[in-house]
């Protein structure tokens, strides 16, 4: 095990090698804890997984029921294994209701990251807009 330094506070983070496994100790102070995040751990890992670009676009339907529109997601996922699709209902508005789909990934570039996430994106706008619903907004950060 090797101490992790604690640049705000007095309690060290500790990390572990194991075989293939890496355990992380922190603090439970949070402003301690985020500390050794930012310092010891996140270099940690950009080393051990080389660079990587995080991406996330969101869709937000409407008209559209979660229940049916799961098997798109699951589709959609199959068809960009490197998608993530989440639903998040967001209730009924104006008599209709809202669910917002949040797709994410990570990819070795940042162009790579932004055309997975284009493409489950339009896959789902597809999907909505062939089960009636309305797709009122888009965006991919």
């Amino acid at each position: 095990s090797k101490a992790l330094p604690n640049s705000v506070g007095t309690a060290p983070g500790v990390i572990t090698k194991e075989r293939n496994c890496t355990i992380v100790c922190l603090p439970g102070v949070p402003a301690e804890m985020k500390a050794i995040m930012k310092e010891s751990v996140l270099p940690e890992i950009s080393k051990a997984i080389g660079p990587n670009y995080f991406c996330e676009g969101t869709l937000l339907v409407s008209k559209v029921i979660e229940s049916i529109l799961a098997p798109f997601i699951k589709e959609a996922m199959k068809n960009n294994p490197k998608a993530y699709i989440k639903s998040h209902p967001k209730g009924i508005i104006d008599g209709a209701s809202r669910i917002e789909l949040s797709i994410t990934t990570t990819a070795p570039s940042k162009k790579a990251a932004e055309k997975i996430v284009k493409d489950a994106l339009d896959e789902m706008q597809k999907a909505v807009l062939k089960l009636g619903g309305f797709v009122l907004e888009r965006e991919i950060d």
